[in-house]
């Protein structure tokens, strides 16, 4: 939630204080904390996947606000695609289903 008033609804760290109850200072600690938490998990996850130490870092180093990238819109369109997809149980799997019930 931290994370997320910061990056993506850029409140200030005051404001996520104050929703907190918590000093402004305890915020910006757990910002920092958390991002490099984050930033660690994702470095790992990259060189598990394949990538160079060196080629994760490198692609880390990049200041994702310099992105045009809706994240937002992003997970909504991700959200939409899967309620739209076939179900797995198709029409003709469902009559194949069907009929392997059917007693002969």
């Amino acid at each position: 939630m931290v994370l997320s008033a910061y990056y993506l609804d850029e409140r200030t760290l005051a404001e996520i204080a104050r929703m907190l109850g918590v000093h402004e200072s305890t915020v910006s600690r757990k910002v920092d904390k958390l991002a490099k938490s984050l930033r660690k998990q994702i470095l790992a996850g990259m060189t598990r996947r394949g990538l160079a130490r060196r080629q994760a870092e490198e692609a880390l180093e990049m200041d994702v606000r310099d992105l045009q990238l809706d994240i937002r819109r992003s997970l909504t369109q991700e959200s939409l695609t899967q309620e739209k997809a076939t179900p797995a149980f198709s029409k003709n799997r469902r009559e194949e289903a069907k009929d392997l019930a059917r007693p002969e």
